[in-house]
């Protein structure tokens, strides 16, 4: 299939703000009283994204006088609405006599153009990695005479589950941003994505808002931090966009270009996301799961932090425990119903029983990989019964004043990587995934290397 190609607006250096064109919004000035003293009914907005040195979105407006701006911003309150939409406050960012600009605290901005449903949904992924895998495409280049040049190598990945069929493409400058926004900074447009539904029918915004929010999900549990993700539109099927969203949905996680420790191998089996996204989106409309799967995602990607140097592998560990032990409440009580609630209350079932317990009816291994030996046992030599043991034992430490065992160097950081990697394995497990992935844990691997999910060397059905 052929590239999604990038937005025309997005397509020039890293850095340079992005025109997002113009929209109808009410926009007013309020005082410390709340009472409006300045108020523009279905005005044209411009729309500015700053990629650079922090994503934000800019708006600019005539027809509020410079005494009125320094009023608002002095002891006052500035607020814009677009049709259908809440009121969001924004701060003053420049002004002279003609025009004013004001930052919105709230993104990203959804604005209705029309009701009517469209037929396919745009978007933007920043600062994702360069992925090469079964389903890239060859892409011709010309020379300025109109002749073939050459051929490049673009990565591709195509996802088609049920009602949807989601394609996202690199483009000629992909590495060259990446590499350029990890010396700089900010942000970067590297890829382009479209979504349609597989029997070419229209969607809603309200369908479009879900498998957005699926897909962001999705895309930050492969890369193991909240990816950036934003200008969604959605077309009618004679080109005219009818709704779209000014901003980019990031999370709340520092921007960072550190790679993160997860489960997925962006080359060269980056195909593997659409294995993997089918289950996850089987999870995401299943009742049973419909408010844990974002959760734990979130608690996952918190405690994921850590690996990227902006959270202590303590306070990590700490996440990462209470995420195994919601996966295995959810799961043990409410999916395989293996046990009562009353069995996690507390005073009975410990937390290592808990994940143990989760883990057995996954049939995940239980012992602790050879190349952890800092958990294996303690600093005076005293074993671990189990990686749930270790994992256990250690989170207590750091949260009890009374300190029980010596730990060898390194045990924090190892229990918390342990830990993450159960989480990827339980979920990897729930979406019904066989192929390969990134071993975390095996932290002196070679770019790109893989190996099989545990329950695919053993040859067990899925859960």
């Amino acid at each position: 299939m052929s590239p999604i190609l990038l937005p025309e607006a997005f397509i020039q250096e890293p850095g340079t703000p992005v025109n997002l064109g113009t929209a109808k919004a009410d926009f007013w000035l309020e005082d410390a009283g709340g009472i409006r003293f300045k108020e523009l009914k279905q005005i044209d907005l411009h729309g500015t994204q700053i990629l650079q040195p922090k994503d934000r979105v800019h708006l600019s407006l005539s027809g509020i006088p410079p005494n009125d701006v320094m009023r608002a911003a002095i002891n006052g309150t500035a607020f814009v609405q677009f049709a259908g939409q809440d009121p969001v406050q924004c701060l003053n960012h420049d002004n002279d006599d003609t025009w004013s600009t004001w930052v919105p605290l709230r993104e990203p901005l959804d604005i209705a153009h029309s009701s009517d449903p469209g037929t396919r949904l745009e978007f933007v992924l920043f600062a994702f990695p360069v992925f090469y895998g079964e389903q890239d495409a060859m892409v011709e280049t010309t020379s300025n005479d109109s002749k073939t040049a050459g051929w490049w190598r673009c990565g591709q990945i195509e996802i088609e589950h049920k009602q949807w069929h989601i394609q996202i493409s690199a483009h000629s400058k992909t590495k060259e941003w990446n590499d350029s926004i990890k010396q700089t900074g900010g942000l970067a447009a590297t890829h382009a994505g479209r979504i349609k539904k597989t029997d070419g029918q229209t969607m809603d915004w309200e369908e479009a808002q879900n498998v957005i929010t699926c897909l962001h999900h999705f895309l930050s549990f492969a890369r193991g931090h909240w990816q950036p993700i934003g200008h969604f539109r959605l077309f009618s099927n004679d080109g005219v966009c009818l709704h779209e969203r000014w901003g980019i949905l990031r999370g709340s996680d520092p921007l960072s270009h550190n790679n993160s420790l997860t489960w997925w191998s962006p080359h060269p089996q980056a195909h593997q996301l659409s294995d993997v996204f089918r289950g996850f989106w089987d999870l995401w409309i299943d009742l049973s799961w419909k408010e844990a799967l974002p959760e734990v995602i979130y608690w996952y990607l918190q405690a994921n932090l850590a690996g990227r140097g902006h959270l202590g592998a303590d306070s990590a560990l700490i996440l990462s425990q209470s995420t195994l032990e919601k996966l295995s409440w959810i799961y043990a009580t409410q999916i395989k119903k293996a046990v009562s609630e009353e069995a996690f209350q507390p005073g009975k079932l410990r937390a290592s029983d808990q994940i143990r317990l989760l883990a057995t009816l996954m049939d995940l291994p239980h012992e602790i990989p050879d190349i952890l030996d800092s958990i294996k046992e303690d600093a005076n030599g005293k074993k671990f019964q189990d990686a749930f043991h270790a994992i256990t034992i250690i989170r207590n430490q750091l949260v009890h004043s009374k300190k029980k065992r010596e730990l060898k160097p390194k045990a924090e950081f190892n229990a918390w990587n342990l830990s993450q990697w159960y989480v990827e394995m339980c979920l990897l497990r729930l979406m019904k995934y066989k192929g390969q992935y990134a071993n975390r844990v095996r932290l002196n691997k070679w770019t790109g290397e893989t190996e099989p999910v545990p329950w695919a060397i053993a040859g067990e059905e899925s859960v």
